[in-house]
């Protein structure tokens, strides 16, 4: 046992080693170097192994989910250069073997090197037990299933090569390098004998030999073989039409896609006759001689489910397909096998197609990626030519620059394919007539499929089609109405991904000729050719109320955009009674289940209904491309998410439990319904008042804004589309009075959510005090009622960042919002510099229609808006206190524009200081260097306000001291960032004092505030004794 074959040793670089087998020892085959007997003395076990349920989960001791903290904390690396002097604990040298010194090996590893046939065994072992166990494989389970099945392990090449001895005989082949070389130079020797005859099949014969070549031009492309389960042409065909369906598959196209109830699917199109006239005339052209602007019908004809394999997949085996051509035979690979099953639904009936479904497609050139892509793959079979070993030194100096050239030359991407190859389908459109449902196709990645070819093959062969490989991209986008649904390839975040890494929506940025730009115009062109109709909707019921209602462009106030039902008490009752008949059903649906809800509708948000959102807000709202971006898509989005992603995780909170002893914490829904009154500056605060009860398992009656109805209304209907049952909102446009005059009485009012102005909120607090004892529960009131916000300048601060940040936090979306800047407190030796900038920047604003991309300011929202902002520019005008350094003007013929106003105030106390203005005008209140600590501290009391707040600076006491002083001036804080912008789940938005209740929407306990929490005892252990220990 102790004399190792030194030759059988493995050895880097060797193919194999030779052992024995322990079942045969005349035939030599390949495995693993080293395999040890491993001796087993027990008996068989005379029964088979019985599994006893678990009652607690596997992983019960090993499994942890961390915390909120956890996840959020970031631990600290420590570096070399933190611990000080570097110090190397290992000795290199002390491991560096002796050349000088033999190498001997341990008897234990010489026993484990020897082969089988050296390891003797006396010890008598059952058949089963007796199988060799090879060392460094996967450990396997010796049962009496292995008689019947063999090792299932067992590794494909080692069977090959066994397979291949056996047969061959010849048990040295392939054993060293020389013997690999002669079999290699045999192949050439071979493939110079004619092959009359089909090597395993009889009877068949040669009719013509061609030499086989891997094709060079289109190996580029990525191909893929598409088989059908039954014939995908159209049955009962004519004569003609079989001309005509065979023109059809050969240019059918495929398309991934997924239906109103979230299931995937592939779509099968083909063209339409007047696209195979168009693609005719079109093919063996130049992309240079095509009309890119030339579209191609194509028709739904069938939905398919599929199954992928590709070159990654477990199993798959490499597939090739010839093409014939200039006498020549060309080979090319299939990377991706797709076989497509005829959809069914659960009865068992084949799934039909959508009607009416539409693919237009367009040509276009290819982008830069997808050239190097195809120049990656070109690269396979078409190498750079490397210099010849044999040329001499000289002659390679000689000649390198010259053949430098030409090898950049070659790795052109422009030089390595023509520019009849640069054709591919882009644009993709799907259409769909009157009434005829939309087909979603909200899959992670967009696919463009490039051609569609058939190959035509034998008689007994099953009929499959080659498809060049779908490019996946992953920036792709929706949107639609119900006769229109478009596609474009922008990149959004989807739940899924959210779920996995909570993070906010995307920002696009619509820079011109983006997709994203081009969709918005279309979207702003689809909901200005018509005027919108924005219905009640009560239950599962939609009321018109005569549309007595207007929603009119602010910066065109004499274009209708939407004409609003307005509904009067007697609707407003019925949706009291509508909600609360619907309130349990809903309130006891898991807390899951409602949450899928919103992350569906995220998702649609996100896609489909994006353009659709951002349009409304730009047509209704006055809003800037930038505004409702962040404001009608992102934050939109971000709430319905991040709300229920807080929600869930609260629901995770476990209270302290013994083992005689169950506590539970349950969060319910609260008792009645919530009025929920939006306003109309944020879509995304209008859906989010709504939907956040709502998802804590409350009925809502919404009351939006009536300058806000268009962008509102359309994220109603994407609650509903993503599956809210009926009754749970209800979307009632009315006028405020009469709301309220149903609502604030009503006994069964649980809570109200309010954003707007502070004397309304006051009335409204006021109505439920007086009405508190007709109520079965105290109402929760949650209200937001803007702020008089300030900028305050340190002589230390960053210039730029101030001057810019003022200007965007003071004028952007016309100063309409809660967190706008109105005060600017700045020291008197920054102020000259600071007013010429600021002035400069307001110089360039320029204000206008939203549809112009280029500005910044458009007009306010309405009439009475209009004259409140005016009133304070006049009372400016006319007070010695204040003095115009810009703007002042405003015009309402068109529209109701007001410019960017600065003010120069020398009393703290004057009303204008004081009062929130809601419009573009900036008051600044310079004071001396020396004397910011006191006016700082003036700040917190200079109004009743506190919603957000600004301090610049770049000392850290000054920062430090002023995070103290402002405490309680804001809800809000910044330091070194304008005072507006809080995105949801970074910064949760809210103020105290008369800004407020300070609930912080878009945090993690916003979602409390709808909440009834239910605790639970549950004793598990008898109590018989009622007297205490103390009692003796």
């Amino acid at each position: 046992m102790s004399n190792v074959n030194k030759n059988n040793l493995y050895h880097p670089g060797t193919s194999s080693v030779r052992s024995v087998s322990s079942t045969s020892r005349n035939e030599v085959r390949y495995d693993i170097p080293f395999q040890p007997m491993y001796s087993n003395t027990l008996p068989d076990v005379p029964f088979e192994a019985k599994f006893l349920p678990h009652p607690f989960p596997a992983d019960r001791h090993v499994k942890y989910e961390t915390t909120m903290m956890e996840r959020a904390y970031t631990g600290e690396l420590v570096t070399e250069d933190d611990v000080g002097i570097f110090i190397d604990l290992v000795l290199i040298d002390k491991y560096e073997p002796n050349p000088n010194e033999p190498v001997q090996l341990h008897p234990t590893d010489e026993l484990l090197c020897s082969d089988e046939d050296a390891l003797s065994s006396t010890v008598k072992k059952s058949r089963h037990g007796g199988k060799a166990v090879p060392w460094m494989r996967r450990t396997e389970y010796i049962s009496t299933d292995y008689s019947r099945f063999g090792v299932q392990t067992e590794r494909q090449e080692t069977k090959l090569g066994y397979h291949i001895q056996k047969v061959l005989k010849e048990a040295s082949l392939y054993r060293d390098r020389e013997s690999q070389l002669t079999a290699i130079n045999k192949t050439f020797e071979d493939a110079k004998k004619p092959i009359r005859e089909h090597f395993s099949k009889r009877g068949v014969y040669a009719v013509e030999e061609l030499p086989l070549f891997p094709d060079f031009d289109a190996w580029k492309y990525p191909f893929a073989q598409v088989i059908f389960d039954v014939d995908p042409a159209p049955r009962d065909k004519t004569s003609l039409e079989e001309t005509l369906a065979a023109d059809q598959i050969c240019r059918a196209m495929i398309r991934g896609m997924m239906d109103e109830k979230g299931e995937q699917f592939v779509a099968y199109f083909v063209p339409t006759l007047e696209t195979i006239r168009k693609l005719k005339s079109v093919e063996g052209k130049d992309i240079s001689e095509i009309d890119l602007s030339t579209t191609f019908d194509f028709k739904l004809l069938r939905e398919y489910n599929w199954s992928v394999k590709n070159k990654a997949s477990v199993g798959y085996e490499e597939n090739h397909f010839f093409s014939f051509r200039d006498g020549r035979a060309y080979y090319n690979e299939l990377e991706t096998r797709v076989r497509l099953n005829r959809r069914r639904v659960k009865d068992g009936h084949v799934h039909s197609a959508v009607p009416n479904s539409r693919l237009i497609v367009r040509y276009r050139d290819l982008n830069d990626q997808e050239l190097a892509a195809l120049s990656a793959r070109s690269m396979v079979v078409n190498p750079l030519e490397e210099e010849d070993d044999d040329e001499e030194e000289a002659e390679a100096e000689k000649h390198a620059d010259g053949t430098a050239a030409e090898k950049k030359l070659d790795t052109d991407p422009s030089k390595l394919s023509p520019a009849k190859d640069n054709n591919q389908w882009s644009d993709n459109e799907v259409k769909f007539e009157e009434g005829s449902p939309v087909v979603e196709e909200e899959t992670e990645e967009e696919i463009e499929l490039y051609f569609i070819e058939a190959l035509k093959t034998g008689k007994s062969c099953a009929l499959f089609y080659l498809v060049m490989m779908p490019m996946f991209n992953p920036m792709k986008k929706m949107i639609s109405d119900s006769r229109f649904a478009l596609r474009t390839f922008f990149r959004t975040l989807t739940s899924a991904e959210f779920l996995k890494t909570p993070q906010n929506e995307p920002v696009l940025s619509y820079a011109p000729a983006s997709d994203e730009r081009i969709q918005l115009d279309q979207a702003i062109e689809r909901l200005t050719k018509q005027v919108n109709n924005i219905h009640a909707v009560i239950g599962n019921e939609m009321f018109d109320c005569g549309f007595t209602g207007e929603q009119r462009m602010p910066f065109d106030h004499k274009t209708v955009l939407a004409r609003v039902a307005v509904c009067d008490k007697n609707l407003i009752r019925k949706a009291i009674d509508v909600a609360l008949d619907s309130r349990l059903a809903w309130e006891r649906m898991p807390l899951e289940k409602r949450a899928e809800i919103f992350f569906k509708a995220a998702d649609l948000a996100s896609t489909k209904y994006r353009m659709d959102l951002n349009a409304a807000t730009m047509l209704g709202q006055g809003k800037t491309v930038a505004q409702a971006e962040i404001d009608a898509a992102c934050e939109l989005i971000d709430f319905w998410r991040f709300n229920a992603y807080y929600a869930l995780q609260l629901e995770k909170v476990r209270l302290i439990s013994s083992k005689d002893v169950q506590n539970e914490l349950l969060l319910r829904g609260l008792q009645g319904f919530v009025a929920a009154i939006s306003p109309f500056n944020f879509t995304a605060i209008g859906s989010n008042m709504s939907s956040c009860p709502a998802l804590m398992g409350n009925v809502v009656l919404w009351k939006p804004a009536r300058t806000a109805m268009l962008s509102n209304y359309i994220s109603f209907k994407i609650l509903r589309e993503a599956g809210l049952p009926d009754g749970v909102i209800n979307f009632i446009p009315s006028k405020s009075e009469t709301f309220g005059e149903v609502v604030l009485p009503s006994e069964h009012l649980a809570g109200v959510g309010f954003v707007g102005s502070l004397p309304v909120f006051q009335h409204i607090w006021k109505i439920v005090g007086n009405s508190v004892e007709n109520y079965y529960n105290f109402p929760r009131l949650s209200g937001e009622c803007g702020g008089k916000n300030f900028h305050f300048i340190h002589h230390s601060a960053d210039f730029k960042t101030a001057v810019a940040c003022t200007a965007r936090a003071a004028f952007e979306y016309q100063g309409q919002k809660c967190s706008a800047c109105s005060r600017l407190y700045i020291p008197q030796s920054m102020w000259p510099e600071f007013k010429d900038a600021l002035i400069e920047i307001c110089k360039e604003i320029k204000i206008g229609d939203p549809r112009d991309y280029s500005i910044f300011m458009s007009a306010v929202i309405d009439r009475p808006a209009f004259e409140n902002i005016c009133n304070y520019i006049e009372h400016a005008k006319s007070s010695p206190s204040l003095k115009i350094l810009y703007g002042g003007d405003y015009d309402d013929e068109k529209g109701y524009f007001i410019h960017p106003t600065l003010l120069l105030c020398s009393d703290p106390n004057d009303r204008i200081m004081k009062e929130e203005i809601f419009g573009p005008v900036l008051t600044v209140i310079t004071y001396p260097d020396t004397h910011c600590s006191e006016v700082l501290a003036s700040i917190k009391d200079s109004t009743e306000y506190a919603l957000t707040g600004a301090i610049f600076a770049q000392d850290m006491n000054f920062v430090n001291q002023a995070r103290m002083d402002l405490r309680e001036a804001c809800g809000n804080f910044y330091v070194n960032d304008k005072c507006t912008g809080a995105v949801v789940g970074q910064q949760p938005f809210g103020g105290s004092r008369k800004s407020g209740t300070n609930d912080k929407a878009g945090g993690p306990y916003y979602v409390l505030k709808w909440v009834s929490h239910l605790a639970i005892k549950s004793t598990l252990s008898p109590i018989h004794e009622w007297k205490y220990p103390s009692m003796g």
